[in-house]
Formats: structure tokens, sequence, C-alpha cells
């Protein structure tokens, strides 16, 4: 009776590892249709549902690692296998959609501060407008639709602690505009949310810090966001360059568009929001050890002309047009690294994404942005 059952327990775990098996390119079967399905449903394209792992499935694996946070390595083993099955209770939502996944997703705006109306599992037009207004506090792209990347962020809203950048009395952007709702979700009237820091906003920043035993000065920093329990991000113009920086004419794929920068290290500047966000990334490596050197931050459109003329004739390194190049906008940082077998690369490549920076050019290991 004992070696049956144990017999029994064996296939029973022989036969679970086979449900789930490890997938890679140029697998072919049930499973690898399973994973296409699996992987579609999660928002992420996989090209047609026929079996066969190939070039487009091992993009859209690669894909659904990196909004997870796992390792891009585009193998389906268990930990991505495990992740996928989990997305199933979170899947791509937009308007028009009903049902459970929808009520938590408006109990999870609810929570992060944003108002979608009733949790009824309708997703409406209030809703959408809830979801927009979400995703342009974060960073991410406004689409009004909740796919891997908003239910990622969502559910990292209600963890403990905050964070945003520094907003004061005559403050402009999204970031106003989410401190305002999650005030008047804690019972600080600050008016509309209309994403400007006026009177009755810094009346109710007050009330709240004054309720939280901080300093009543009215300017929403690292310990007033912490207390709020919101993670911000985002664009935000200050008044007269204090706290939040300065406001210049930066460049986003050719486009004009003004932005508030702050200092970082070693003299330059980055946009507010991935100024605070760099510092963070900056202190935490200072712990350990490293030291983070930044040789280029925001540049202006005459940096920008004189580099990509030194690029074009061949005086210098690779470099956009002007007006294309991201640190015109404020959310590229050049770090003297070293190289790729340094323990200051080492450290970013284990780290930087904690803090919302990734590596972008393949052939510039110093190369950093600012993409939470």
């Amino acid at each position: 009776m004992v070696a049956i059952a144990r017999s029994s327990a064996a296939a029973s775990s022989s036969a679970s590892r086979s449900a789930s098996p490890t997938l890679r390119m140029g697998a072919r079967g049930a499973a690898v249709t399973t994973l296409q399905n699996q992987l579609r449903a999660a928002g992420f394209n996989p090209g047609a549902s026929d079996g066969v792992f190939g070039p487009k499935t091992l993009a859209a694996v690669q894909a659904f690692q990196r909004a997870r946070g796992l390792q891009v390595d585009g193998i389906a083993g268990p930990k991505t296998r495990g992740a996928l099955s989990s997305a199933g209770a979170t899947p791509t939502l937009r308007n028009g959609a009903r049902g459970a996944a929808v009520t938590t997703l408006q109990n999870k705006l609810k929570a992060a501060g944003f108002n979608p109306g009733a949790a009824d599992g309708v997703f409406g037009p209030k809703t959408q407008s809830a979801v927009q207004s979400f995703q342009r506090a974060r960073g991410l792209q406004v689409d009004g639709v909740v796919g891997p990347k908003t239910w990622q962020a969502l559910n990292s809203a209600g963890v403990s602690g905050g964070s945003g950048p520094t907003l004061r009395n005559g403050a402009r952007g999204e970031p106003v505009r989410a401190l305002q709702q999650r005030l008047n979700q804690l019972g600080f009237s600050s008016g509309t949310a209309d994403g400007v820091f006026g009177p009755k906003t810094l009346s109710a920043v007050k009330a709240f810090q004054q309720s939280r035993g901080l300093t009543a000065d009215g300017i929403v920093g690292p310990k007033t966001w912490d207390k709020l329990g919101i993670n911000v991000q985002g664009p935000v113009t200050n008044p007269g360059g204090g706290g939040g920086g300065r406001v210049v004419t930066g460049y986003v794929n050719g486009q004009p568009r003004r932005i508030s920068l702050s200092p970082v290290p070693n003299g330059k500047e980055m946009r507010t929001d991935a100024a605070a966000a760099f510092n963070r990334m900056h202190a935490a490596a200072r712990a350990q050890g490293i030291t983070l050197k930044v040789n280029s931050g925001f540049r202006s459109m005459a940096e920008q002309e004189a580099l990509y003329r030194a690029y074009k004739n061949g005086t210098g390194n690779l470099a956009a047009p002007p007006g294309y190049s991201n640190h015109q906008g404020g959310i590229a940082v050049d770090i003297n690294t070293g190289g790729t077998g340094t323990s200051t690369y080492r450290w970013l490549a284990n780290n930087a994404r904690n803090f919302g920076f990734v590596r972008t050019v393949p052939s510039e290991p110093w190369h950093w942005e600012y993409r939470p």
C-alpha cells in the first residue's frame, strides 16, 4: 500500500510538471498554443495560436517578462508560466467591459486616489477618465486601456509609502491633480482636482501635514508623499523655479514641450520626476559603495546641435538629431560606467530598473533613461 501511494504521488508530480513544461524558441505543440493564448489574454501579441514558438511568440514572452520584472530571456519557465497564470485574474480592460475584474479595477483606482465612480463592475466614461488620469500621473501611455503595465502600477499603488516631485503653491500638472484627488479621498478638501496648486490645496496640504505630525509648511516633499501613500510621476511646473526646478523648453519626438528641471549630481539637471528618481538611486548606490557620476543630463537645443554636428563630421559620438534626443526631454542620463565589466555597471544592471531606469542604447552602456 505504501509503495502504491508513493507511485501515485510520483505520477501526480510528473503529470503536474508535464502540464506546464519549460518552453523556448523552436518548441511546438499544445503547450505552446496554451502559452500563446495566455500571452494574448494578458495583452501581449504572440501572433497566431498555432502551437509554434517562433519569433513573434519569443518577442511576446520577452515583453511580458519585462513588464512583470522577470528575467528577460524569452524562455517560458516556471516563473513566467506562473506569472501568466496569475495574469488571467487581471485581464486587459477597456471602456464597455463588465464583471468582477472591473470592480477590482475600480476599487484599486479609488485606493490610489482616483475616482472611477461607483464600484459597479461597469467600465464606463467615469472609470475610463479615472484610468487615464492614473496613467498620466504615473507616466504611462494614456490610452484608457488597463493592460499589464497599468495593472502593475495599480498593484504597486497600494503599498505603504509614496513618492512624487516636490510641489508647492502655484505648481501645475498631473502630479498636482493626483495630490488633490488623494487629499480629497482622505478627507482634506482641496477643491476641484484641476491640477493647479492654489490656496485651497495649500490649506489642505497644511491640514494633512499637521494631522500626520509633519512640518505644516504646505510643501509636498518626500515625507509628505510618504504619508500620502501614493507614488506619482510626471512633469510639473513649479513657480519661480523653486523646489521643483527651473522651467525650460524641452523636446519630445521633435515637438517643443515646457518641462520642469531639478538638479542631479555633478551639476546636471533632469526632468523633475526623473531627477527625484535618479537622486534616490544615487543615494542607494552610494550606500553600497558605488558612485554614479553623471556626465550628461538635460541638454538644450544648442548643446544637442553641437553634439550632432560633431557626430556628422566624424569628431564625436553617436548623437540624435536636434529635437529628438531624450536628453532634451529630460529623461536621459549618461553615467560614467567605465564599460560593462565594472562594479558600477553591474550595480546599475541589477538595480536601475527598481528606480525606473533602463538601458536603451545597446552600444552605449553609459546611457540610461527614466521609463517607469
